[in-house]
């Protein structure tokens, strides 16, 4: 009997024990990482010493106390992004892995803050919402009195415009000041589709509007022509800290010295008594524009 006892003995000994007395729970996950991204968080970590394929318990703690822990998602795979957080907030994350013989103990904590709504695509100063500047091409429409290239007198003494220029092409400089569109607390931005075109789908981030300045440098003069208005602008890149846009505005123009006839002479009328030739009067014109523009800056 003894020489029994003892056999089982050895054989156990070089054997190893019997599996339903080695406990196979795994240890905790390693070398946690948190990264933030705007109201997103990225979490990866490394698997367990011992190696299996244990399922991942991601716990979370909100606030800066972090009073309790609750189990927020679980997956098998070893990265996980948590998105639409509350931004401006601190989360601390923790990681457990789970077999089917019991939970491990947590990984460490890692506590970090997502970013304050200002901050979401802002990063640098150089952002898209804010004064900028660009140039493009308008295409305005004088109201009101005609302003002309030329005119003349027939045989019969009567005034001809030779030629118009109340609707013109110009470029511009312009400057614009654009508010961005927020979204509510915790949520990402919607997708914006110009012309319901998938090509031209972007985040609402990616556009904003508000008040613009453009005028026309003019060659006698400093200035023939400023125009006001209101102005849509879609970001050229949605990468964040990049300021380029296209942009599309509306608005009224001044048109100061712009060339008419003079007081008394009328297209298809008489010269007025005295005169023999054409005259001319630079008065301030008003009309309307609609500018197309690419903002650089």
């Amino acid at each position: 009997m003894k020489r029994l006892i003892f056999l089982v003995a050895l054989l156990e000994l070089l054997l190893g024990s019997p599996p339903n007395s080695i406990s196979a729970t795994p240890s905790a996950p390693r070398d946690l990482e948190v990264k933030v991204a705007g109201n997103s968080v990225t979490l990866r970590w490394k698997a367990p010493a011992g190696g299996g394929d244990p399922e991942y318990l991601i716990e979370s703690c909100t606030g800066a106390r972090c009073i309790a822990f609750v189990d927020v998602k679980r997956t098998t795979e070893t990265t996980v992004i948590e998105e639409r957080l509350s931004p401006g907030t601190s989360y601390t994350y923790r990681i457990k892995a789970k077999n089917a013989d019991g939970v491990s103990e947590p990984s460490e904590s890692k506590t970090v803050t997502t970013e304050t709504e200002h901050q979401i695509g802002e990063p640098t100063r150089q952002t898209f919402a804010g004064l900028h500047f660009g140039v493009g091409v308008s295409y305005t429409q004088t109201l009101g009195r005609d302003r002309i290239r030329s005119a003349s007198v027939d045989p019969n003494g009567i005034v001809r415009i030779d030629g118009e220029a109340n609707a013109i092409p110009r470029v511009m400089l312009e400057s614009h000041y654009f508010f961005t569109p927020r979204t509510q607390a915790g949520q990402d931005p919607t997708d914006f589709c110009f012309l319901f075109i998938p090509a031209f789908c972007m985040k609402t981030r990616g556009w904003g509007a508000g008040p613009f300045v453009a005028l026309q440098p003019g060659t006698d003069q400093v200035i023939q022509s400023i125009a006001a208005g209101l102005m849509w602008g879609f970001k050229y890149n949605t990468e964040a800290g990049d300021a380029r846009s296209w942009n599309f505005g509306i608005g009224a123009t001044v048109e100061p010295n712009s060339k008419t006839l003079a007081d008394g002479f009328s297209d298809g009328q008489h010269l007025p008594s005295g005169q023999t030739q054409v005259l001319y009067k630079d008065r301030t014109l008003v009309g309307v524009m609609a500018l197309l523009s690419f903002g650089f800056f």
